[in-house]
């Protein structure tokens, strides 16, 4: 585990998603092709740049499954400004049926991708080192074995880019 403290956090992050494509396709092969889940996973992925897109936070976090499922009443979508209704009800439904671990694991995902966005990265990113450990907890209670770390994500140290690495093009499954 301590080689992920030398991988940027665009490292972790990648590595998360290509954890996360490949627990669907292996376990949960029923939503390996599901195009609202693809759309979400490539929404977090736009965090693999070396400066986040205009608006990412909002977005990913109008998309997570914290936010969507809320049950509060006034989680009525209305204060959402980047999805249609529409979409977000077709997310809860995605959301609704998927099984609990994927759901905990796009949360982390989201989590890892938005926890260094303002404050400083320190000495290995602590926060985004405990959410990628949280993911592999997940992994594991799941009896999933993590993959071998692809070298595009290897190759994307911790030194660069004060911690955030370079961009990132996630591997092909």
């Amino acid at each position: 585990m301590e080689t992920f403290k030398k991988i940027s956090i665009n490292g972790r992050l990648a590595y998360s998603i290509y954890c996360l494509k490949l627990f669907i396709k292996e376990k949960f092969i029923e939503f390996s092709d599901n195009q609202e889940l693809l759309f979400i996973l490539n929404e977090i992925s736009e965090g693999l740049n070396e400066k986040y897109p205009e608006n990412f936070e909002q977005k990913i976090t109008e998309l997570s499954p914290n936010s969507i499922l809320d049950s509060h009443p006034d989680n009525n979508f209305k204060k959402y400004t980047f999805f249609k209704t529409s979409e977000l009800e077709s997310f809860k439904v995605l959301y609704n049926n998927l099984p609990q671990s994927v759901i905990e694991i796009i949360d982390s995902v989201i989590e890892l991708a938005l926890c260094n966005i303002y404050k400083n990265t320190g000495e290995y990113s602590e926060c985004t080192f405990n959410e990628l450990l949280y993911i592999f907890q997940i992994l594991k209670r799941e009896k999933f074995n993590l993959p071998i770390i692809p070298n595009v994500i290897m190759n994307s140290s911790f030194n660069q880019n004060n911690g955030w690495g370079n961009s990132i093009k996630l591997p092909a499954l």
